[in-house]
C-alpha cells in the first residue's frame, strides 16, 4: 500500500476484468457444440470467477465499521443511477434500427440495451445492501463470520440446483435474500481481512486451477449428458466459482512485483469503462474472429483475441476518460 493505493487490488480488479472479456469472447464459441467446444469450454471456465471477484473487491473497499447509509446512498445511488441510464443509451441507440424514447424506457425497465448491462443494475441492489451487509460484517465475532461464510456458500447451491433441476428452493423457503451476489461483499471482506493466514502461493494456485478443471469436467460432462452446452457449472455461485475466486483474489495479494503493480496500478482505473466498452468492439468484429478460429488452433487463438478485445477496449476506455462529459459514466 504506497500512497494510499491498494496495488493487490489493482492486480485482482484487472485480472478480473481481462477475465470478463474472455467469457463474453468464449461466448461465441460455447453456445453449441463443435469441434473446438472443449477447448472454449476450459477457457469458458476459467474466466468465470470474475464476476464474484469483482462483488469481493467492492465488500473489501466499501464495508465499513462506521458506515452512514444516508450519506453512501447519496454518494453511490444517483451515479450509478445515470451510469445505467448513459450506457443503456448507448448500446440502445447503437443496436436499434428504430429507436423510441418509449422504446428505450420499456428496454431500460423490461429488459436490457445489452446482455452485459445486467452487472449495472445489479451494483443499485448491491449499493441498496451494502449498508445491511456491513452492519452484519462488523457486529460479528470471528466465528460468527465463519459460520455465515460457510452457510452463504452452501445456500449458494440452491442456485447451481435450480439450474440442474428448474426447482427454485431458494424461494419456496424465503431465502432469496440470502442467496444474491451482494454477500460476496461479505465473503471477499472477510477472505481479505484473513489474507496473511494465506502465504503459501502453490497451494492458492492449485486450489484455483484444481476448481477450474473441475469447473471444465463437469460442465463438459453435463452438457454432454443433457446433449446440449449448459452453464450449470458456470454459475457465479457455485461453490467451484467461488472457490476458484477466493483463491485468485488471494493469489493477487501474494503478488509483489513492481512492475506488476505499476501496470495493474495504470490500468485498474479503466477497468470499468473497458467492461462498459468491450461489447460494443465485439460484436462488429466476432464474424471475422469466427472465420479465422477455422484456420487457427483455439488453444492459442482464443485468448490471443481475448488480449486484443482487451487492449483495445483498453484504448477507447482511455480516450473516452479524456472527455469532459463522457467520463463521468466511465
Amino acid at each position: 500500500n504506497v500512497a494510499g493505493r491498494i496495488y493487490d487490488i489493482d492486480l485482482a480488479r484487472t485480472v478480473s476484468c481481462f477475465l470478463v472479456v474472455m467469457t463474453h469472447v468464449t461466448a461465441y464459441w460455447n453456445y453449441k457444440f463443435q469441434p473446438v467446444w472443449e477447448v472454449v469450454n476450459f477457457y469458458n471456465s476459467l474466466s468465470r470467477c470474475a464476476v464474484p471477484i469483482f462483488i469481493m473487491i467492492s465488500g473489501i473497499l466499501l464495508l465499513k465499521e462506521n458506515i452512514k447509509p444516508f450519506e453512501f446512498y447519496k454518494k453511490k445511488l444517483p451515479k450509478a443511477t445515470a451510469v445505467l441510464f448513459a450506457w443503456s443509451a448507448f448500446y440502445y441507440i447503437a443496436y436499434n434500427n428504430d429507436p423510441t424514447f418509449t422504446g428505450f424506457i420499456s428496454k431500460v425497465f423490461n429488459g436490457q440495451a445489452m446482455y452485459h448491462l445486467w452487472y449495472l443494475y445489479f451494483l443499485l441492489g448491491m449499493y441498496a445492501m451494502t449498508p445491511v451487509i456491513s452492519f452484519t460484517y462488523y457486529s460479528m465475532s470471528e466465528k460468527q463470520k465463519i459460520l455465515l461464510l460457510i452457510s452463504l456458500s452452501l445456500l449458494f447451491q440452491l442456485n447451481v440446483f435450480k439450474s440442474l433441476t428448474g426447482i427454485n428452493l431458494q424461494s419456496k423457503f424465503n431465502l432469496d435474500s440470502m442467496t444474491t451476489l451482494s454477500w460476496y461483499m461479505f465473503i471477499g471482506k472477510y477472505i481479505y481481512d484473513i489474507k496473511d493466514k494465506f502465504n503459501n502461493r502453490f497451494l492458492l494456485l492449485s486450489a484455483f486451477m484444481l476448481a477450474i478443471i473441475f469447473t471444465a469436467l463437469m460442465n463438459s460432462f453435463y452438457s454432454h449428458f443433457i446433449g446440449k452446452p449448459s452453464q450449470a457449472f458456470l454459475d457465479n455461485y457455485a461453490l467451484n466459482t467461488l472457490i476458484a475466486a477466493c483463491s485468485l483474489l488471494l493469489l493477487c495479494t501474494k503478488m509483489n512485483s513492481i512492475y506488476l503493480n505499476k501496470i495493474s496500478h495504470n490500468i485498474s482505473k479503466y477497468t470499468f469503462a473497458i467492461y462498459c466498452i468491450h461489447p460494443a468492439l465485439l460484436i462488429p468484429l466476432k464474424q471475422h474472429v469466427w472465420q479465422l478460429s477455422w484456420t487457427n488452433s483455439m488453444t492459442y487463438f482464443l485468448p490471443m483475441v481475448c488480449i486484443f478485445m482487451f487492449i483495445a477496449s483498453l484504448c477507447v476506455s482511455y480516450i473516452l476518460k479524456r472527455i469532459p462529459l463522457v467520463r463521468y459514466f466511465c
